[in-house]
């Protein structure tokens, strides 16, 4: 996990587990008997507030204004008549997303460069992908309109988002996101070794789909993943319109199908049955299907 931060360009950085500050709205924070500080009296609740956000403040006053940075450690929380740690992970961007360069004009970090990060980390790790839920609730010091829920197949894992507006003039450019990360490290698969190439041919379709404007293209992904089709390999979006003759209020969607079997070519009939399977899930999802 490391690895693959450091090698998308992200700085490691260690912080103090000991906080004088702690998000209000969060989870209550344990008190130290015997602090070794007044300004330290209080274990961590969170790795990005205030920890990330101080090391971005102390970059900036040294002149940096691209900071790229990530922690792996501890929080605290208040279990069950006894404290409980979390191991968790931390990621702040700020400033411009790349280095300069002259192939590129520069351009501001944004929520899309984090979650491009949780996405390589979580396809190295081999668990699955992500699910964002807009919906649900965030830290209140996060942008409302450009945050979400981070999600895995069973739980909500974290999240990520843009600082709100009205903060402090340091933090308004950040981007952050943190995770708890024990239940995502529970399902690492051990190493593969060897894994055969596919030795019979891919079947690819597309489908036209029809949805409201505000459908999320990853829930669309969902419904056609959780159809049934027993032979689907892969599914993406390629393409999305939203202009006429697209009704207003409406999005087009081109999905890509690639279906494949293990063990042997798969004939028309078969690719058909399972493209009317996704079909048919797609529709149970309130979508319409505009072309085959």
């Amino acid at each position: 996990m490391r690895a693959t931060l450091a090698a998308a360009g992200l700085t490691e950085v260690v912080q103090h587990s000991f906080v004088g500050l702690v998000p209000g709205d969060g989870p209550p924070a344990l008190r130290l008997a015997n602090p070794l500080a007044d300004q330290r009296e209080l274990l961590r609740t969170s790795l990005v507030m205030p920890g990330l956000l101080d090391v971005l403040e102390a970059n900036r006053r040294q002149g940096r204004r691209d900071v790229a940075v990530f922690e792996v450690g501890r929080a605290f929380l208040q279990g069950n008549g006894e404290p409980v740690e979390e191991r968790r992970l931390g990621i702040l961007l700020a400033g411009s997303a790349r280095a300069a360069h002259w192939s590129e004009k520069p351009r501001p970090a944004d929520v899309f460069d984090v979650k491009g990060l949780l996405e390589l980390l979580f396809a190295r790790l081999g668990v699955g992908s992500l699910t964002l839920d807009p919906e649900g609730a965030r830290p209140s010091f996060l942008h409302p309109g450009r945050s979400a829920l981070v999600r895995d197949s069973a739980r909500t894992l974290g999240w990520l988002g843009a600082m709100r507006p009205g903060v402090q003039a340091e933090h308004a450019d950040a981007i952050v996101a943190e995770l708890t990360l024990d239940p995502l490290l529970s399902r690492v698969p051990p190493p593969v070794r060897f894994q055969p190439l596919p030795r019979f041919p891919p079947v690819d379709r597309d489908l036209s789909v029809l949805g409201d404007a505000e459908v999320a293209a990853a829930d669309v992904l969902a419904r056609a993943r959780e159809a049934g089709a027993a032979w689907l390999a892969h599914v993406e979006v390629r393409d999305r319109y939203d202009r006429p003759p697209v009704p207003p209020g409406k999005v087009s969607l081109m999905l890509s199908l690639r279906f494949q079997h293990p063990e042997r070519t798969l004939t028309g009939e078969e690719v058909q049955s399972q493209v009317e399977a996704v079909v048919r899930g797609l529709r149970a999802a309130g979508l319409d299907i505009r072309r085959e």
